[in-house]
């Protein structure tokens, strides 16, 4: 017999693809600093993303963080100085972001 396409009902959502969830982050969360192998991070478009959590300064093998259209981003934790690994860090369009931490 031939294969059935399924299909939902008239009127029902559809849940959002991986791509459209990842705008709606508006923080990370304190054991984000329990991955200290991590590497590499980009983080992009995330419209509500209001800040990173202070233990993001135990990623000390973060060697690339690309933070790029994170709108609501005010300011980075003091913590964020003592990345010893940090060698690329690039920020693009995060309009509220005004300073950088004493500490970098």
């Amino acid at each position: 017999s031939p294969a059935r396409e399924l299909r939902s009902p008239p009127g029902t959502p559809h849940p959002p693809a991986a791509r459209q969830l990842q705008p709606l982050l508006a923080a990370l969360p304190e054991s984000f600093g329990h991955l200290p192998a991590l590497y590499t991070l980009q983080l992009y478009d995330n419209p509500f993303l209001k800040a990173l959590p202070e233990s993001f300064g135990r990623l000390l093998a973060l060697h690339t963080l690309q933070l790029r259209f994170s709108h609501c981003l005010t300011a980075l934790p003091e913590s964020f100085g003592r990345l010893p690994a940090l060698h690329t860090f690039e920020l693009l369009c995060n309009r509220s972001l005004a300073a950088l931490p004493e500490s970098f």
